[in-house]
């Protein structure tokens, strides 16, 4: 069971031959470790425009930086980008946070880079402009009992160095493109529980779920004996995604479950599957 999925927020802009990478993390368990199943950090992938591997394949640029003894370090081709160009990287840990620090609950850090794309075969001007590029966030978190350690991984368009393809994407000095979470012209077919973020939290997490038309809905939330503990209640405009923030102030540490039931005017009661939340004073 994963207890508390990362979330990160990418952006990307360029200026002169500088692309800059930012990234805006949320991980309330920030740790050191040397294993991808094991790290929190990033990577980011860029094909070098004049180096080819194998097959008449762009060589491909793992640009990583992840925690090592406490601190966000470089990785792969990122040390020589660092050390051999303009390249610049630096990070910053978020409210409270602390590494490697399993009894606090974290806030995530940030991470920029301002890479050199010039070392990685550009014109100073971008020649054609075209980037072929991808992304992942690596979220593990560790334990006392080593049974539940679990690493997360998730990619934009590529999740190593090798395969499938990277993104195509064109640096037009003209036009800025923005990608929000969610899909606002798709309307959902059926009721349905998203989970809630973050999780493990204190005091207050957002249930996420789904429907598919008008109508009202009920969170309910119980404890370990079945007991409901807590109630909300909200309006759903049209089929969507939506959230209800649940603040459990008055409750003590623990397990809760949750569901969303969601009534369509003229049509039966839905219920959803239920949710699992952990409280963490």
């Amino acid at each position: 069971t994963v207890l508390d999925p990362g979330r990160a927020t990418y952006k990307i802009f360029f200026k002169d031959q500088f692309l800059y990478l930012g990234v805006d993390v949320n991980d309330q368990l920030v740790q050191s470790a040397a294993g991808l199943d094991e790290m929190d950090g990033i990577r980011f992938f860029i094909a070098d425009r004049e180096k080819m591997e194998e097959g008449s394949k762009l060589l491909v640029r793992n640009l990583e930086a992840h925690f090592s003894e406490g601190v966000l370090s470089p990785f792969e081709f990122l040390p020589e980008l660092l050390d051999s160009s303009a390249t610049e990287m630096a990070y910053q840990l978020k409210g409270a946070t602390t590494v490697d620090d399993g009894g606090d609950v974290d806030e995530g850090y940030t991470i920029e880079m301002k890479v050199d794309l010039t070392y990685l075969g550009y014109d100073s001007n971008l020649g054609d402009h075209l980037l072929f590029i991808g992304a992942l966030l690596a979220d593990g978190d560790s334990f006392d009992d080593a049974a539940n350690n679990y690493g997360t991984r998730a990619w934009w368009f590529r999740e190593h160095p090798w395969g499938p393809a990277l993104a195509w994407a064109y640096l037009d000095e003209t036009q800025l493109v923005g990608i929000e979470d969610g899909n606002g012209s798709v309307i959902p077919k059926k009721l349905e529980l998203l989970g809630n973020y973050p999780n493990p939290f204190n005091p207050s997490t957002a249930v996420y779920y789904q429907v598919p038309s008008a109508g009202n809905v009920t969170l309910r939330v119980f404890n370990v004996l079945g007991q409901q503990v807590g109630m909300l209640k909200d309006k759903a405009a049209l089929g969507g995604i939506y959230k209800l923030n649940f603040n459990a102030m008055q409750l003590s540490s623990g397990i809760y479950f949750y569901r969303i039931e969601f009534k369509a005017p003229g049509q039966a009661v839905q219920l959803s599957p239920a949710g699992k939340m952990v409280l963490m004073k």
